[in-house]
């Protein structure tokens, strides 16, 4: 049987960048696919699809192509596509697939010595101690809500926010609670 080349395509959402290129890839080739978030970005996971790989009856594929594939071995290789957390990970070119590796934009909420700060969002909740930072990775326009707690001789001054790059950021403000949509890599610290 003739070899046979598989085009290969692969995207970002958000900023990052994938190791492999977008091109034409020979039949059985192993492709090791790896996503690298830009500063202040998070990887998020992968989207693919592609032609998944019918198993028999014996554990094993004998393509046409020469390269067996033993499914009973310890190995991450996937057949033909993935959509996982995975980060890296290698897959067998059997058809063409298509991978979209997701990067979220990092928020960076900051306790001062002053005070705790609560947190909630869709995902989750949580609080930041006096003096601590916590880094959320989450999808853009996420809303955020803040509510500062002073400790005992403090008062809550209000929030300064900012974005990783240095312009002005999502909110400042002395509001408590306050709600941050989060839109690109951005911190908020109480004061």
């Amino acid at each position: 049987m003739p070899y046979s080349q598989f085009y290969v395509k692969t995207n970002t959402v958000g900023d990052g960048s994938v190791n492999v290129s977008s091109g034409w890839y020979w039949a059985s080739t192993l492709l090791t696919f790896k996503a690298t978030p830009a500063p202040g970005w998070g990887f998020a996971g992968w989207q693919g699809s592609g032609t998944p790989l019918p198993l028999g009856n014996s554990g094993y594929w004998q393509n046409p192509w020469g390269r067996n594939i033993n499914y009973n071995e310890p190995v991450s290789v996937h057949i033909g596509y993935f959509s996982s957390g995975g980060n890296p990970f290698t897959t067998v070119v059997i058809g063409n697939i298509s991978e979209t590796a997701v990067f979220y934009p990092g928020f960076e909420i900051t306790a001062t010595q002053g005070g705790s700060v609560s947190y909630s969002w869709s995902g989750g909740s949580g609080v930041v101690q006096p003096g601590q930072s916590v880094v959320l990775y989450v999808p853009v326009g996420t809303a955020i809500t803040l509510q500062a707690t002073p400790n005992s001789g403090y008062t809550f001054a209000g929030y300064r926010s900012s974005t990783y790059y240095g312009y002005s950021g999502p909110y400042s403000g002395s509001s408590n609670p306050a709600t941050i949509y989060v839109t690109q890599p951005t911190t908020a610290s109480s004061r």
